[in-house]
């Protein structure tokens, strides 16, 4: 005698037409976007590291000569020269200075243009690979877009040149909107039904 065999609810039929949800590409390309947003800036920072260090270095000289922490220098050089300074960028050349603040200020730009590449492609990585809504894929996702938020404040929030605020601007926006699209139902639906169907 032979029995009917009935399927275990881990057997079922795989769905017929499983379709991808919008949301999933919509997170693939906003999640791409943050990451090349984020590029670009930063590949003009680390480029142009030099001369935009420069840049901040004589305006910071302008304006606010106590932020760069060489009060104390400054006041060595006063009294070597047996008067007061009043051309602060004119002391550090001639007390041979300025070639060592330069490159400090000019290493802090390629350091943030550094550090938004290394939190970056972690996020173009994981944003490609949930095109199938894998739920590691999002999970990471989340966690490294913690890190390149903090890596596009750190260059939007500093006296560096508006292209690359602006493009840090775009990512971070693009990162918190592609958080949003990582965490939508029917992505996580996809995910399962897909899972179901292999």
């Amino acid at each position: 005698m032979t029995y009917p065999q009935t399927a275990t609810p881990n057997q079922t039929a795989a769905p017929v037409g499983l379709k991808r949800p919008g949301t999933l590409l919509a997170l693939v390309v906003v999640g791409a976007l943050s990451a090349v947003s984020a590029l670009i800036g930063a590949i003009y920072l680390i480029s142009n590291a030099g001369p935009i260090g420069e840049a901040m270095l004589n305006e910071i000289l302008a304006s606010d000569p106590s932020s760069l922490g060489l009060d104390s220098e400054m006041e060595a050089l006063a009294s070597l020269s047996g008067g007061e300074i009043t051309d602060l960028k004119t002391a550090l050349v001639d007390f041979g200075m300025w070639d060592t603040v330069l490159a400090t200020a000019t290493a802090t730009v390629s350091l943030k243009g550094i550090l938004v590449v290394v939190f970056s492609l972690p996020l173009l990585l994981w944003s490609l690979l949930a095109i199938n809504g894998a739920l590691y894929a999002r999970i990471l996702y989340t966690i490294s877009a913690v890190f390149g938020l903090f890596a596009n404040l750190a260059v939007v929030n500093d006296t560096l040149p508006a292209m690359a605020r602006v493009t840090s601007g775009i990512a971070m926006a693009a990162i918190v909107l592609t958080v949003v699209l990582c965490w939508l139902p029917a992505n996580g639906r996809f995910a399962k039904a897909r899972k179901l169907a292999r």
